[in-house]
């Protein structure tokens, strides 16, 4: 079956990935050492390690003979009180399942627990510059980017090597690797596909990545002005009360996942990709 990411593959992006982390890395820490501040060059690696696959896909469609504009073009309407409900019930099933596994590690990995606490604080973000460079990355670049790379490219091409319901799994679980909270990750990465495949637009998950993340982003500014967030100690994440919450908001969220993958997997399972249009000018031979 021909498909037209066939001559965009995904090592030489995974190796695109790795090198110019690499490289971004290098010039983050040295960068930092020499000149003895480090917001200016973690800026220089957050911006980097977004651009770089953007850039490298975008350059890659061009060559391959893919319009990628046409990404976005497929005409479509989606009511926002709809996607409003998808991102809440996602983030309660996401934030129970945070939950539930802060308490089994506070036992396992007490350090680890109060570690990842810590690294959720906003570090010199006093600076209304760097709040808004946070804001710009986390909701608007990191979204677009993510959904172009996850269910643009990966989807497209590892339903080509494997077939629908293996691509979506597989770019999911990819993706939920990418991010902290792996279980809720991926469960966000399997409807945002569903969303792709059911209205053939990538703005549709984009919009939904961009509302979750902007949610997550506020909450995350708001817990940071609570003095009590302060205070945590592993022994709050160890009570019956962490346990209790996590499982009723999992609950919660599990009440609209199950009957929205039932009732959806079918655009999955029999459903076809966006067939992107092609450029008038052939292809570049790579």
């Amino acid at each position: 079956m021909y498909n037209q990411f066939e001559r965009i593959k995904i090592r030489y992006f995974l190796l695109t990935l790795f090198v110019s982390f690499m490289i971004l890395g290098v010039i983050s820490v040295s960068g930092a050492t020499v000149m003895g501040g480090e917001s200016t060059f973690d800026i220089i690696f957050d911006l980097g390690a977004y651009i770089v696959p953007f850039v490298w896909l975008f350059i890659s469609c061009q060559k391959s003979n893919i319009e990628f504009r046409s990404f976005f073009t497929y005409p479509v309407k989606w009511q926002v009180t709809n996607m409003f409900i998808i991102v809440v019930m996602l983030m309660l099933f996401s934030a129970g399942v945070v939950l539930l596994q802060a308490y089994g590690l506070a036992y396992l990995l007490p350090d680890y627990v109060m570690a990842s606490l810590e690294g959720e604080n906003f570090e010199n973000k006093e600076h209304p510059f760097m709040m808004l460079f946070d804001f710009l990355l986390i909701v608007i670049l990191a979204p677009i980017v993510e959904e172009v790379i996850f269910r643009g490219f990966l989807l497209h091409r590892l339903s080509y090597k494997f077939g629908m319901v293996k691509a979506v799994i597989i770019s999911s679980v990819l993706f939920g690797l990418f991010h902290f909270n792996l279980f809720g990750s991926i469960t966000f990465a399997l409807v945002c596909a569903i969303l792709y495949i059911k209205t053939k637009n990538l703005l549709v998950p984009i919009l939904a990545h961009m509302l979750n993340n902007f949610l997550a982003f506020m909450f995350a500014v708001i817990a940071e002005k609570v003095p009590i967030t302060s205070d945590v100690t592993v022994a709050d994440f160890q009570s019956l009360f962490i346990v209790g919450v996590g499982a009723v908001l999992t609950a919660l969220g599990l009440l609209w996942l199950i009957p929205f993958l039932k009732n959806n997997w079918r655009y999955i399972k029999n459903g076809e990709l966006l067939v992107l249009r092609t450029r008038k000018t052939p292809p570049i031979n790579m």
